[in-house]
């Protein structure tokens, strides 16, 4: 038994994984930009905090997170549609120009 994969099938897979990928990478600038934050705040709060508390820091942080990892999720999906139609459907994968 044969299962037949469609190109629909094919080009939804392709945007999904290009959005998990831009996921993937809005989670990880997130928690570096987190990282590096904190370790300027170690080093001197009153100069990096701009008069918040940690509790206001912590909420703009995760909501800075979220908002950085719904962007990325949508530039992925967004590449994963433009690199379909370039390689796929308008053949210009290693086309010189």
């Amino acid at each position: 038994m044969t299962i037949k994969i469609t190109n629909e099938q094919k080009h939804s897979f392709y945007v999904f994984l290009f959005t998990i990928f831009g996921l993937l990478l809005g989670v990880f600038i997130a928690g570096m930009t987190m990282v590096i934050y904190l370790m300027l705040l170690n080093q001197d709060f009153a100069a990096y905090s701009f008069g918040l508390s940690w509790e206001e820091l912590n909420q703009f942080g995760q909501m800075l997170s979220l908002v950085l990892i719904v962007v990325c999720g949508l530039w992925g999906r967004a590449s994963g549609k433009y690199w379909w139609t370039q390689i796929y459907v308008l053949k210009r994968f290693g086309q010189k120009n």
